[in-house]
């Protein structure tokens, strides 16, 4: 049975949690643990301590993600608006309306427009 992230560190907490209690016991038995508690210890305000950092950058990158997401709803709304009113003006049988039309599918399709890099 594999353990997850969460797991294991509970696991590391439970043991220590046992030692701590149980360290008059371990001592009597000749076992100096004191060492091994503060290294686990140690250990896991660490392992804490990172998983902290990462749940925020995660937080934060789906913030980013939010907003990257509207800016190009918005900036691929403003670009269609412009389409409009040039089909508008134009007519949609006009070449160059015929020509801005055929763009989407063209874009979509990856092999007929060829990769590009991103800017």
């Amino acid at each position: 049975m594999a353990l997850t992230e969460t797991t294991q560190r509970e696991f590391a907490q439970r043991i220590l949690d046992v030692v701590n209690a149980n360290s008059d016991k371990l001592s009597q038995a000749g076992v100096d643990t004191r060492a091994k508690q503060t290294a686990l210890k140690d250990a896991l305000t660490n392992a804490f301590s990172l998983e902290e950092a990462q749940l925020r950058a995660a937080a934060e990158a789906k913030k980013a993600t939010t907003a990257t997401t509207a800016a190009t709803a918005a900036v691929y709304k403003k670009a269609s608006d412009i389409v409009e009113l040039i089909t508008g003006a134009l007519g949609k049988d006009d070449p160059l309306v015929k020509k801005i039309k055929a763009m989407r599918p063209a874009i979509s399709n990856v092999k007929a427009r060829g990769a590009r890099k991103a800017k």
